[in-house]
């Protein structure tokens, strides 16, 4: 089997072959709802080759940078529905080929523990050193969690959601990234100084659910030409226009939009 180049397991529960290291040429691995401890992650670490990897759903006791570190050709890390009792620093910034990461609400669990919250900001961090992260799939707590030093211009397809911590159960793997951008944030700045505005223009879903201080007009978050992608807008805010219409209405604010939903706009005065 050393020719194998894809190999897929689901709901493995004991050790994994030791003999998984000879398999030198594989370039996928996906372990679907597994169990892995020590042993199976050191295996892991020898496919020196890979450049797909997915635990998608699965208990991993822990995720160790002298291992996953090994790795370097790494273009796709995939930990959506996962349990992960610790990812060691260095483990993501040790993966500078990766193009692709789904974390899901992956740190949002992990973060339920006050103590795990620093040791999970930390790790999150070391996003900004993926400089070739072209798609991303996470849920984080709050907006002081977002990598400020990110690049997000370079990010094409994304599900972000942030703030919203209503996740308790664990969620099937989505591998659709509708660039869809999820926000509760207290203060537009929060917005601007992450440059999470800058990713407004690719948006195809954007839900803003919460009193955003300092936006009065949606339309503010973005160049002249508007909304260029958006398909479905939510909004559960005190927001007083979508539009800026002082030098009259622009035509290409919301050129796709075929959704819109305005809730608890008490301060809300029209388009």
């Amino acid at each position: 089997m050393k020719e194998l180049k894809v190999l897929a397991l689901s709901y493995v529960f004991s050790l994994l072959l030791t003999s998984f290291g000879c398999l030198i040429n594989l370039r996928t691995l996906s372990l679907f709802r597994c169990r892995l401890i020590d042993d199976d992650i050191s295996v892991i670490g020898a496919l020196e080759n890979l450049e797909i990897l997915s635990f998608a759903g699965s208990y991993i006791k822990e995720l160790p940078k002298e291992i996953i570190g090994h790795l370097a050709h790494l273009k796709v890390l995939d930990l959506l529905g996962c349990i992960v009792e610790r990812i060691y620093p260095g483990v993501l910034s040790s993966l500078l080929k990766l193009e692709e990461l789904y974390v899901g609400t992956t740190f949002q669990r992990c973060c339920k523990v006050e103590e795990s919250k620093e040791g999970a900001k930390a790790i999150i961090v070391e996003l900004v050193s993926l400089s070739n992260l072209v798609a991303l799939d996470i849920a984080l707590i709050n907006i002081t969690f977002w990598p400020r030093g990110l690049v997000v211009e370079k990010v094409k397809k994304f599900n972000i959601v942030v703030g919203v911590t209503d996740f308790d159960y664990i969620i099937d793997p989505c591998y659709s990234l509708s660039n869809l951008l999820e926000l509760q944030v207290q203060n537009v700045s929060d917005i601007i100084e992450t440059r999470l505005n800058l990713l407004l223009k690719g948006t195809e879903i954007l839900d803003v659910n919460s009193r955003t201080k300092g936006l009065k007009i949606l339309c503010d978050l973005v160049d002249k030409d508007g909304f260029e992608c958006l398909m479905k807008l939510s909004l559960r805010y005190d927001l007083e226009y979508l539009i800026n219409t002082a030098d009259g209405v622009p035509q290409s604010a919301f050129l796709v939009l075929e959704f819109l939903n305005l809730h608890g706009l008490r301060n809300f005065k029209g388009s």
